[in-house]
């Protein structure tokens, strides 16, 4: 997300002295439910996405669909996202991620791992 003009409902942003852009997560009760470590065991979302084995690890914790993240967006801000799907092999995973209060115009699949990082890390 690099706009905060264009981003989803509920967005909040505002711009630092050093004219970096703060997000400020005004999440719903449906974007606070299952955190990291959930697999999302028994929805349709976990079976879409390879089941609930689907999981992915990032810097040794173990995150499964529904599970939130933090991921480095297009213009290297840090942002928590929210895992919606895992395609590919354990060697090469795919995520598919949603940022937590901008619009769905801005999920991605991201395959690069070294743009992702369990939540807490750097927001």
């Amino acid at each position: 997300p690099s706009d905060p003009a264009l981003g989803g409902a509920g967005d909040a942003a505002s711009v630092g002295r050093d004219g970096a852009v703060e997000h400020k997560d005004e999440t719903s009760a449906a974007d606070a439910a299952p955190s990291a470590g959930s697999g999302g065991e028994g929805n349709d979302e976990s079976k879409r996405s390879g089941g609930s084995d689907a999981t992915v690890t990032l810097g040794g914790t173990t995150v499964g669909v529904s599970g939130i993240i933090e991921a480095c967006d297009t213009v290297n801000n840090w942002c928590e996202a929210r895992i919606m799907a895992i395609t590919g092999s354990v060697e090469a995973r795919a995520v598919r991620i949603h940022y937590i209060g901008w619009g769905t115009q801005y999920d991605e699949t991201i395959s690069d791992m070294s743009r992702l990082a369990p939540r807490g890390t750097n927001t």
